[in-house]
């Protein structure tokens, strides 16, 4: 859920509208793009933090999928974002009032910003195929569209040759404590059958009620991150709380 708001917050941002000649709308819009990658990288950690959870708790389900697939977005845009500068600056007007030489030459710096932009963008287009590697992602749109882009721009580059073992949860095996999830109208607990997160608790449902109060204040995107990021460290705070709790008991139980 906190991961969304960077979304919608690095939305919001990308979406401003332009004013002034064309060379001043360029400008801000230059501008714009550059400052995205913050929200890209803040959404992008919380989205890792949910596949992070659930494969440690070895589930896996439409909660899981979908924090993978925008997990895998961020780290595309934050390459993307890149290429977009370059392809800003490639197709920037040339001044008028240039001799033909001066033309020739400005044209040529601007090939060059381009160039330029390819190379700072093609590592983290590398980055997206060695993080599916790691997290087991051998199926996304992020993926297919990073490996076409590193073709593109560097059509021998090894991240190309590298290979993504899927990653599926263990079987377990059945026990008492597994059909007991199970109730006598055959309902499920609240994990769902495949372990989707269904945030039922009240703690859980008031932490999400404060993000959207967040989210919808009238206040400057960098005061929201402020908010969000107390209630990220307040949240973490919980956890580690109900870790030395967990750990306190299992001591007593040895």
């Amino acid at each position: 859920m906190i991961g969304m708001g960077f979304v919608d917050m690095a939305e919001a941002v990308g979406d401003q509208t332009l004013f002034g000649n064309s060379d001043q709308k360029t400008a801000s819009k230059y501008q714009i793009l550059k400052s995205l990658e913050k929200y890209y990288d803040k959404a992008q950690e919380f989205f890792y933090k949910n596949i992070e959870w659930a494969h440690s708790q070895n589930i896996s389900g439409e909660y899981t999928e979908k924090s993978i697939d925008r997990f895998m977005e961020m780290m595309f845009r934050k390459a993307d974002v890149l290429e977009e500068v370059g392809r800003i600056l490639k197709s920037a007007q040339v001044p008028k009032n240039l001799s033909k030489e001066e033309r020739d030459a400005y044209t040529e710096l601007l090939e060059e910003k381009w160039l330029v932009a390819l190379d700072a963008a093609l590592p983290k287009y590398e980055d997206v195929v060695r993080a599916a590697k790691d997290l087991g992602i051998a199926q996304s749109q992020w993926l297919d569209k990073a490996r076409e882009r590193i073709k593109a721009i560097k059509p021998d580059d090894e991240a190309l040759n590298l290979t993504i073992e899927q990653w599926v949860p263990k079987a377990k095996p059945v026990t008492e404590a597994t059909t007991a999830r199970t109730t006598k109208t055959g309902a499920v607990d609240k994990k769902g059958s495949e372990g989707a997160f269904v945030p039922e608790d009240e703690a859980t449902k008031k932490e999400l009620r404060r993000i959207q109060i967040v989210m919808n204040l009238q206040v400057s995107v960098d005061e929201k991150i402020k908010m969000l990021t107390r209630i990220e460290i307040e949240a973490q705070r919980n956890i580690e709380l109900e870790q030395e709790k967990i750990k306190e008991l299992k001591q007593q139980l040895q």
